[in-house]
């Protein structure tokens, strides 16, 4: 490279032209157009660093997988062939920076020049102007970077060095004009206007320069050809300085100075607003910061649309956005708030104040604007849009005209335009419910929380505050605004005191800062600024679907909303669009919690009692289509457990509000969900309901026998045996007329496994072979009852026909269910335990193999209380007290209490075991206490054997039958035998 194009350096790096890399005077090569690239872009950076995410954006529009290996890859190449000046190039924190001064980069040098001569002939030094500018355009070769390809990072670059270029052409033409070389200005422009035929800074200064040699009439063509190109192409008139001068050339008046502007390289038109002058620490947001980064570098997208619910950060996630692309957009940034602006020609107004445009009294349009932006790269970020969205044309048109410039806007709604990105801003992160406490405070919500909280109150996070702080992040959302919010509470409020009070969140969360937009200010302020410009029918639906706590589906938009299908379809649209509702999977959607509490507000006292109550038949509908699915086997457990469990919290609303209203409702629903909140491993819920007041005296016979099938399902899972078999017997002698035999069969095997219970094990084995006798079409529900039957025949001693049936069960078993697979391998297992290790070991192996999520909590109980006995009675204690001390922390969970009493008694067995005689035989009188009280009858006959063995020992008893649980025990048993000691008291608690 020539030393006179660096001022005497022989080292540095040319951009303009093909890029070359020059090191002590000699070319080094540079073998693809990526290195090329990646010289590029550090040369255009030096002295700074650049990261590993700049640089692969820069490189590539679609990333490899393999982009970081490669950027790699080429920085170890270009050293090389650096050789010993290769410490230049240096690897910094999270990418690379190239240290060599900006003066050895040719870019560097050009603009600078060009800089230097508008300075200089601002001050009237026409000489040190003209020198800098003929000095920068020496060193211009069209086009820049013209063997890289095209790069990404050229798309902003190389336009911006030809505005620079043509600055430094009118530049110097216009110090020629006033220096008395006119004639020479002209043969310099001329072929510039053909070049750029609408550009008033080229026309401005030929014509000046036309005006100056004495040939008014050709200034004269060139201006109204210029006038003709800005109609036709943007339908607008030449500027007022343009205007000027034209009418100074028909008077015949030579103009005083050129009509020409010419802009310092690093001057803009634009001002960064007041609003972004402070812009706190962005936190969990840097996943999307790079990726909107990204999309707006890359140009793909005139505009791209930062959406998402109220409080989610949009505006300073879009300030931080400005931030980091600076650099990016040579004519600056330019912040626009539309909070206070109510039509839409108030857009363009605000674009025109704010950039620091001269006034003008002529009503303009997006044409006339745009003229002013004409040729420069400048980034719109535009806060607020969606109380504007009628001015979303305008700026679409307003970008069309102005290529070079691109908008960057935060809105609650998409714009809804050609050329839009619509990039969605969900809410912080939250750690989760089981998140181990470095977890929680290492979470986005939480660290926002915790930061803000800090500058207000001094508070420091703990681990010991873990709980306190995901439940706070949790009830809010993780939304920034209302984490925010909240943590300036904290100087009033201690951490669990705050929580108790976020019950009522729209009321507490106020007094934001004062130097933001009111709405900003107060969650409730925010709500109402999103739901303010919603559709009246939009509104009204949006407050009637806060009634479902959960997520919901348009057939129940509908019903809650009393609406068609379609019109449902379409308000839901609208709601997503406007961010006040979220997708919450296939064919689900949610609100989240603030959000629903602020539409609740909405809802007048006869609103929500019509609402309610059209809950309650949407509840009803469901119930009955979830019970004949499964009755009837038109529904698989997978099925009907996928259609019921994310409904369980709207059911259960359903259920407390016909409840607390004492509807006859409530018995249709308690009666027709028992057995999907029993199999979910919820019953505790429903337990609660058929405790309380149920409005039986109303309700229709079809549901009382639902109803007191139901309380022989709650009998069984307190261990009450007895009153199940009532139970069921009642409702056999109410089958509604007509009823299918199925149901009867089905209420059968329900007695036959109750009256097992009782220990009547020849009567539960004839009334299970009746109700199976009755279901030959129904392989799923027959093997379910297979396995019971099986059970049945193993503790009368028929030990091959109960292996037997098992078999059966097996070879009719349906591909993926592994609920009856797992009571398969359990009973196997406990058919060899006592002959045969190794085959019991082998099915515990495959009964392990399907407990898998799908399996309900209840059946998990099951089968693992007997793999518990099974391994027992291998001797092998400390598995069987896992699992042991699983179950006994599960069945509280779940509210299935009917291996209690007999998991006492293998407690005792496994603290005999160990040599706790001590402790164990107290146990073994607190659970057969509790079995005699209850007439039940010890399941599993391995147990009863062992236990009636324990039994026979001689020793003296000690006189209290409560156990002293703590001697010798390790902490984590004894916990688990406090536990158990527990759960016996809730079972006798249980009004039997």
């Amino acid at each position: 490279m020539p030393s006179t194009s660096f001022q005497g350096m022989e080292s540095g790096v040319r951009l303009l032209g093909p890029v070359q890399l020059v090191l002590q005077g000699a070319v080094v090569p540079l073998r693809s157009a990526q290195q090329r690239s990646l010289v590029a872009v550090l040369a255009i950076h030096a002295g700074l660093s650049v990261s590993m995410d700049r640089l692969v954006s820069a490189l590539w529009d679609d990333p490899p997988r393999s982009a970081v290996n490669a950027v790699q890859g080429h920085v170890s190449s270009l050293r090389r062939a650096m050789g010993a000046q290769a410490t230049m190039l240096k690897t910094v924190a999270g990418g690379y920076s190239w240290s060599a001064p900006s003066e050895t980069v040719d870019v560097h040098v050009f603009e600078q020049l060009v800089h230097r001569g508008a300075d200089e002939q601002s001050r009237g030094r026409s000489n040190a102007a003209l020198e800098a500018y003929e000095g920068a355009l020496r060193l211009w070769q069209d086009p820049p970077l013209a063997d890289v390809g095209a790069a990404p990072f050229t798309e902003a670059l190389v336009p911006r060095l030809r505005s620079r270029w043509l600055d430094a052409v009118v530049g110097r033409a216009a110090v020629r004009v006033a220096q008395g070389q006119a004639r020479h200005a002209v043969i310099d422009l001329r072929p510039m206007v053909l070049e750029h035929p609408g550009d008033e800074r080229v026309a401005g200064a030929l014509i000046s320069a036309l005006a100056s040699a004495g040939e008014q009439a050709e200034a004269l063509r060139v201006y109204g050809r210029l006038r003709e190109t800005l109609a036709d192409e943007l339908g607008a008139d030449p500027s007022p300085q343009l205007q000027v001068l034209h009418r100074d050339l028909l008077l015949q008046r030579l103009p005083a100075t050129p009509a020409v502007e010419v802009r310092p390289s690093q001057t803009t038109v634009l001002r960064t607003s007041q609003a972004q002058s402070y812009a706190p620490e962005l936190i969990g947001r840097q996943r999307e910061l790079r990726e909107l980064t990204a999309l707006v570098r890359r140009g793909d997208h005139r505009v791209v649309s930062v959406t998402g619910t109220a409080g989610t950060g949009k505006s300073r996630l879009c300030a931080a956005v400005a931030r980091a692309m600076e650099e990016d957009f040579s004519d600056g940034v330019l912040h626009i708030g539309l909070a206070d602006v109510r039509e839409p020609d108030g857009l363009l107004m605000e674009i025109h104040a704010a950039a620091d445009l001269p006034s003008d009294p002529t009503p303009f349009d997006a044409r006339r604007l745009a003229r002013a932006f004409k040729g420069r790269q400048v980034l719109l970020v535009i806060d607020d849009f969606e109380h504007l969205s009628a001015a979303a044309p305008l700026l679409a048109d307003f970008l069309r005209l102005v290529p070079t410039c691109r908008a960057l806007v935060s809105t609650r709604a998409k714009l809804r335009v050609s050329g839009e990105f619509a990039y969605r801003l969900e809410p912080l992160k939250l750690p989760g419910p089981t998140a181990a406490p470095e977890e929680v405070l290492a979470s986005p919500a939480v660290q926002l929380f915790c930061e803000r909280a800090t500058a207000a109150s001094g508070y420091r996070p703990d681990l010991d505050d873990a709980a306190y702080l995901n439940s706070i992040c949790t009830r809010l959302d993780g939304l920034p605004l209302a984490l925010e919010l909240a943590a300036a509470r904290t100087t009033v409020y201690a951490l669990p005191t705050l929580l108790t009070r976020l019950d009522n969140c729209l009321a507490e969360l106020t007094g934001g800062p004062r130097d933001v937009p009111a709405h900003q200010r107060a969650l409730r302020a925010t709500l109402e600024w999103s739901t303010e410009l919603l559709e009246p029918g939009t509104s009204r639906a949006l407050a009637a679907l806060s009634v479902f706590p959960s997520s919901w589906t348009l057939n129940a938009a509908a019903q809650v909303g009393h609406l068609e299908h379609d019109e449902a379809r379409d308000i839901v649209t609208d709601l997503l669009d406007n961010s006040l509702v979220q997708p919450a999977g296939p064919d689900r959607f949610r609100m989240l919690t603030v959000v629903r509490d602020f539409a609740s507000t909405l809802l007048t006292e006869d609103q929500r009692a019509v609402t309610r109550s059209a809950m309650a038949d949407w509840a009803v509908e469901l119930s009955r289509t979830l019970q004949q699915g499964r009755q009837e086997g038109l529904l698989t457990k997978g099925e009907w457990s996928a259609i019921f469990k994310p409904e369980e919290a709207n059911l259960i609303s359903a259920v407390d509000w016909c409840i607390q209203e004492q509807d006859t409702r409530a018995v249709t629903l308690v009666g027709a969900l028992w057995y999907f909140f029993y199999y979910d491993g919820t019953t505790s819920r429903w337990t609660g309901w058929v405790q309380g007041p149920l409005p039986t005296a109303q309700a229709h016979p079809d549901d009382l026998y639902r109803l007191a099938r139901a309380l022989g399902g709650v009998a069984i899972s307190f261990a009450d045996p007895h009153s199940a078999v009532k139970h069921y017997r009642q409702a056999l002698s109410g089958l509604p007329p007509g009823s299918h035999d199925l149901e009867r069969a089905l209420l059968r095997r329900n007695e036959a496994i109750a009256v097992r219970f009782t220990g009547e094990l020849v009567l539960a084995r004839e009334l299970m072979e009746q109700a199976l006798a009755s279901l030959p079409g129904q392989v799923q529900q027959l093997n379910d009852d297979l396995t019971e039957l099986a059970e049945m025949y193993a503790e009368l001693g028929d030990r091959d026909l109960a292996l037997n049936t098992l078999r059966r069960c097996a070879q009719q078993q349906v591909e993926g269910d592994h609920e009856t697979a797992a009571y398969i391998c359990a009973g196997r297992a406990m058919l060899a335990c006592q002959d045969n290790a190794a085959e019991a070991a082998m099915w515990l192996t495959r009964l392990s193999e399907h407990l898998v999520d799908e399996v309900s909590l209840v059946v998990r109980i099951d089968v693992q209380h007997m793999a518990a006995i099974v391994r027992l009675v291998l001797d092998e204690v400390e598995e069987a007290w896992a699992l042991l001390r699983w179950n006994v922390r599960t069945m509280p969970e779940v509210g299935y209490y009917l291996f209690a009493p007999d998991t006492a008694s293998l407690a005792a067995l496994l603290l005999h075991r160990r040599g706790h005689v001590t402790q164990a035989l107290p146990l073994t009188d607190h659970g057969a206490r509790f079995r005699k009280d209850l007439g039940l009858f010890m399941a599993y006959r391995p147990l009863r054997e062992l236990h009636d063995e324990l039994q026979r020992h001689e020793y003296q008893r000690p006189n209290s039958v409560e156990p002293d649980l703590t001697a010798g025990q390790a902490p984590g048993d004894v916990e688990s035998l406090s536990d158990l000691v527990q759960l016996l008291q809730v079972v006798a608690a249980h009004p039997h």
